[in-house]
């Protein structure tokens, strides 16, 4: 019985009518999402993690999740194909994503590139961030 929007969604997986899932690594880490990710019966063919420096505890912006995450895909999916992104993926944070992930290969550019811009800006409370 479908009961929830996710059931909904994850039933769509399953019969193939979704091709690319965008979700968070807090809500694979759920428990109930989850488990309705281990009943498709459809094989995953590739898992893309934005923002793998997250895995770090050395991120500048850390989540706890991200820790959980690698284990988590691996007992869902027993051997996905995962490809970890970032623009800010720092040397020191590079041991914890491998140990993480379990990458067997890490590909590094330029950390500074001359497209991103980095600024900070004083906000008022209340104000739109």
């Amino acid at each position: 019985m479908q009961n929830t929007a996710i059931d909904k969604v994850l039933d769509n997986v399953n019969d193939g009518n979704v091709h690319v899932l965008f979700v968070s690594p807090e809500k694979i880490c759920s428990g109930f999402f989850g488990r309705r990710l281990r009943t498709i019966s459809q094989p995953l063919g590739f898992v893309c993690v934005d923002e793998v420096h997250c895995a770090s505890e050395w991120s500048h912006n850390f989540r706890p999740s991200y820790l959980r995450l690698g284990d988590t895909l691996r007992s869902i999916f027993d051997r996905p194909v995962v490809l970890g992104l970032s623009a800010t993926l720092t040397a020191g944070s590079q041991a914890d994503v491998v140990r993480v992930f379990q990458f067997s290969e890490i590909e590094r550019g330029a950390l500074l590139r001359k497209n991103l811009l980095w600024r900070v800006e004083k906000t008022e409370p209340g104000q739109d961030k």
